[in-house]
């Protein structure tokens, strides 16, 4: 059952995702990166944003707007009482 090859390399299931890890990890996040940079609208707009505002933070409309920004402000305004 299966191909001998594969399994005199892999012997165990474990083996075979640790593996897998370590090379589909770092070939996932360099295709990410690759991606991005070719995208040009992603960097103008970042480029833009950055110029005008060092400090800006845009919330994506959705889960991160509705939960996630208050949640943050929510956390500052705790820390800097107890601070």
């Amino acid at each position: 059952m299966g191909v001998p090859i594969i399994h005199d390399i892999f012997p165990r299931l474990y083996i075979f995702g640790i593996v897998g890890l370590l090379i589909v990890g770092p070939i996932s996040i360099y295709a990410g990166l690759y991606h991005i940079k070719r995208t040009g609208a992603y960097s103008a707009e970042a480029s833009v944003l950055t110029e005008s505002n060092p400090n800006v933070y845009t919330a994506i409309p959705g889960k991160e707007r509705e939960v996630f920004l208050p949640l943050m402000v929510l956390t500052a305004k705790g820390l800097a009482k107890v601070m």
